[in-house]
């Protein structure tokens, strides 16, 4: 009998409103989106070739700035459409696709054992999103940058449904050959928005087909032998999308660079080596936030044991806690390996976002473990205390972190007042005929992403035809310091 019911469901309510407040604080942050830096390399040839148009990039090298990633360059041209409110709304509607495939997903795989209530899943993928976000080592250019976010978080959203409908595939009697198919095209949308979003999207839909066939065939357990069909497919699919961003014309461009890549044979062990230590660094540098995660999902577990409609189920959890630890390491250590290949070092801090989510997610589902484990072996009203003050404290914690979100406000205010200052300018120029401006720069150091063009590679006193100039119509600009 649950000891607690008004208090349960009261704090629950509470946790959700105040981490929901979070993500909403977040998406806010895109009314101030601005375009930045390849931003106008992409704007100048979706103007010029249309949005679809300037895919022609991916097979005719230099036909124009699109690469090899052809999800980018639909869905940026897709948001460019809509003009500026198409970038301003994209941080809301991924936050919001974010929080609904990670919804789908848990609620799935709660179903393949024990159905959790819709608010035990709800808070679960809000604050586990929440802390992705707030723990981001790039925040701004994988959430308000279109260049950054189609990437990096649109590779993991959309890799999200890819898996929301495998699982979906696991709870059905009869698995629709319908979704099958949707999940080929969907996968590999996913695979192409860039190489480590493929690689990462790959080896998880490997990891999870394994799995599929040795529980189908070795245990007989159903679900695998119902999702073995659609695990196969997006497999295929998402190998087709590595081949299609390997073997691109576009790809001459990284050719130009002379960059000798790493030797094959020592990829894994310097892949292995940049996993383990991005796990270390995160811990030092960053030990209260992960703290609260792993408290809160503990927490949540020990929770949700009082709302179950089943026993929970004995055995196996040395188990389960060796597995979860298993994919999230070798899901880390697949995230190094494009750029540890092609650059001779580990991903940039966006890409290392995707490396945070994984992380996360396997410290979420690491300390559910240790949640129900709790749970099973003690019982008794001070336990179901302790959790609802657990959760409360870091429902307290989450709303201390929004200083930190809210202090910088008032700089992506500024730079998009000064943005919009300077766009009047132009176009008011423009229109008068002015085929050369001198146009000033705006400050993007707190954000880490270059302005209208590259000023490391450019004498200041030169007339420069940049993507900027060609997307406003101008033969050339002169840039001026902020």
């Amino acid at each position: 009998m649950n000891p607690l019911p008004k208090a349960r469901k009261a704090v629950l309510i509470l946790a959700c409103l105040i981490v929901l407040a979070g993500l909403t604080l977040f998406a806010y942050f895109g009314l101030y989106n601005r375009y930045w830096s390849d931003d106008w390399c992409y704007n100048r040839d979706f103007k010029q070739m249309g949005a679809l148009g300037a895919l022609r990039g991916y097979v005719d090298f230099p036909g124009g700035y699109s690469s090899n990633r052809y999800s980018l360059t639909i869905f940026s041209g897709l948001l460019y459409l809509l003009g500026l409110p198409g970038t301003q709304l994209m941080t809301p509607l991924l936050i919001l696709l974010w929080l609904g495939g990670l919804y789908w997903n848990l609620y799935n795989l709660s179903r393949l054992d024990t159905p959790l209530p819709a608010d035990v899943l709800l808070l679960a993928s809000a604050w586990l999103l929440y802390f992705v976000l707030y723990l981001s080592p790039q925040r701004f250019q994988i959430l308000y940058w279109r260049a950054g976010a189609m990437p990096y978080s649109a590779a993991l959203v959309s890799g999200l449904y890819v898996f929301a409908l495998i699982t979906h595939q696991m709870l059905q009697k009869k698995p629709g050959k319908v979704i099958n198919y949707i999940l080929i095209f969907l996968a590999f949308l996913a695979g192409g928005f860039s190489e480590i979003g493929c690689v990462l999207l790959f080896s998880a839909t490997a990891l999870l087909t394994v799995s599929a066939w040795l529980a189908g065939r070795q245990h007989k357990r159903e679900w695998a032998m119902r999702s073995l069909p659609a695990a196969s497919g997006a497999l295929l699919s998402l190998g087709l999308a590595m081949l299609a961003l390997i073997l691109s014309p576009a790809n001459a461009r990284v050719a130009n660079l002379k960059i000798e890549p790493s030797p094959v044979w020592l990829v894994p062990w310097l892949s292995i080596r940049a996993a383990i230590g991005f796990g270390i660094d995160s811990l030092k540098t960053l030990p209260l936030p992960h703290l609260n995660l792993v408290i809160a999902f503990a927490a949540l577990a020990v929770y949700s044991s009082q709302a179950q409609t089943k026993p929970l189920k004995k055995g196996g959890h040395f188990q389960r806690l060796a597995v979860i630890t298993d994919i999230t390491f070798l899901l880390l250590t697949a995230i190094q390996a494009p750029t540890i290949y092609f650059y001779n070092a580990p991903p940039d801090p966006r890409g290392q976002s995707l490396g945070r989510f994984v992380m996360l997610a396997g410290l979420a589902f690491l300390a559910w473990e240790v949640g129900e484990r709790i749970a099973r072996k003690w019982t008794g009203r001070w336990l179901h205390v302790l959790a609802l003050i657990s959760l409360l404290a870091i429902s307290l914690y989450t709303i201390y972190t929004f200083n930190s979100v809210y202090a910088q406000l008032p700089g992506y205010i500024q730079r998009a007042e000064l943005w919009d200052e300077r766009d009047a300018y132009i176009r008011a120029e423009q229109a008068r005929g002015v085929r050369f401006l001198e146009v000033k720069m705006i400050d993007t150091a707190a954000i880490d992403t270059r302005d209208l063009m590259r000023s490391k590679d450019s004498d200041r006193s030169e007339w420069i035809y940049s993507c900027a100039a060609a997307y406003y119509g101008l033969e050339g600009m002169k840039p001026l310091a902020p």
